[in-house]
């Protein structure tokens, strides 16, 4: 691709870098971790501890493997299922990129930043 239309004076930059998007990032996993201290709360540690003691049996385990491997199974055929669908769309970066171009009028042209997290926008 020709460098020659990022070089016009009309352009926005649109972008953060990589060290803020990285840090920005963090606030994705926030969720996930409120989750589990719900969990916790919900179910208590002790609880959730023993269960994990009860599972490591002899005859748990054979349970406990076959349910891992069709975890794993299903868990990678959701994956290839959102990706044929959303597109890769869930991506926190891609996430964060739309963000950042919410304010950005319709029919703009826009650019990928070729070393920061972000784009710009062509005037």
């Amino acid at each position: 691709m020709d460098n020659t239309e990022y070089n016009t004076p009309n352009k926005s930059d649109l972008s953060i870098s990589l060290k803020q998007a990285n840090i920005l990032s963090v606030y994705f996993v926030i969720p996930v971790i409120l989750m589990l201290i719900l969990y916790l709360i919900v179910w208590g540690f002790d609880d959730t501890l023993n269960y994990i003691l009860y599972l490591k049996t002899r005859a748990n385990i054979t349970w406990v493997i076959v349910s891992i491997v069709a975890g794993i199974i299903a868990h990678e055929l959701l994956h290839g299922i959102a990706w044929m669908y959303f597109v890769s769309m869930a991506a926190s970066g891609d996430a964060l990129i739309l963000c950042i171009l919410r304010k950005v009028q319709k029919g703009k042209l826009v650019a990928d930043h070729p070393t920061r997290a972000g784009c710009y926008v062509i005037e």
